[in-house]
């Protein structure tokens, strides 16, 4: 004998709230696992002013995985190419391709070994932004998170601090992301950054990552300067 349907209705709702309840999609622990070989394409737009000057950087950023550890920590190479470079009202021009540098990253985000032999503060925050710093527990919506990256003869020279927040889930074109803000504050200095990362919802990949910044040398040699980026993923 079939159940009645009132019995029948208040069952199924009772299904319904108790997987809602327990979705494992609520909260993220945000761990990017690679493969082998995984390969992304970023459309990479950096612009930087001061009081003096303008400038603005087009390129194409490629990264490649080239090992994955037993615990999840993996090598990368990476390299830019189509750059083009514009200051103030001159005419843009076009910049060499960046031969393939390599490093190396943990399974919760630490870059343990930069990509390049010379940091700078906006390369040391742009590698920050683009990595992130997981929890140490799966977070939810709302939730907030802090991460020390400290200084190293392999990984950055200006120690700072990035302060998280998963926002929430949001469309990027076709892709589920998960959307992270974050606040990133150099120790001892006067360098900032804030922005949002998205990550697919399925794989943790960066899709895209988009922010500001003040304070921020491009160079060794060059001034602090401010400015905004943005990495998009293009077409795999």
């Amino acid at each position: 004998m079939g159940m009645k349907p009132p019995v029948a209705l208040g069952l199924l709702l009772s299904l319904v709230a108790l997987a809602s309840a327990s979705r494992p999609d609520d909260t993220f622990d945000l761990t990017y696992s690679p493969k082998v070989g995984d390969t992304a394409k970023f459309a990479v737009a950096i612009s930087l002013h001061s009081d003096q000057f303008e400038v603005t950087v087009h390129s194409v950023g490629h990264r490649k995985v080239l090992a994955v550890d037993a615990n999840g920590d993996y090598s990368v190479e990476g390299a830019q190419t189509d750059a083009k470079l514009k200051m103030g009202e001159q005419v843009e021009q076009d910049l060499p391709d960046s031969p393939p540098t390599t490093g190396k990253v943990s399974a919760k985000g630490d870059v343990l070994k930069a990509q390049v032999d010379k940091s700078t503060a906006l390369g040391e925050m742009l590698s920050a932004a683009t990595h992130v710093l997981v929890a140490d527990k799966p977070v939810a919506k709302g939730e907030k998170w802090s991460k020390v990256l400290k200084a190293s003869d392999v990984a950055r020279i200006i120690p700072a601090t990035i302060d998280y927040e998963l926002i929430g889930v949001e469309k990027v074109g076709t892709k589920d992301c998960v959307k992270v803000g974050y606040k990133y504050k150099e120790t001892g200095q006067a360098g900032t950054g804030e922005g949002f990362i998205f990550l697919d919802a399925t794989t943790h990949d960066m899709v895209s990552v988009e922010g500001t910044f003040k304070s921020m040398s491009p160079q060794a040699s060059a001034p602090e300067m401010d400015g905004e980026f943005k990495f998009t993923r293009l077409n795999d």
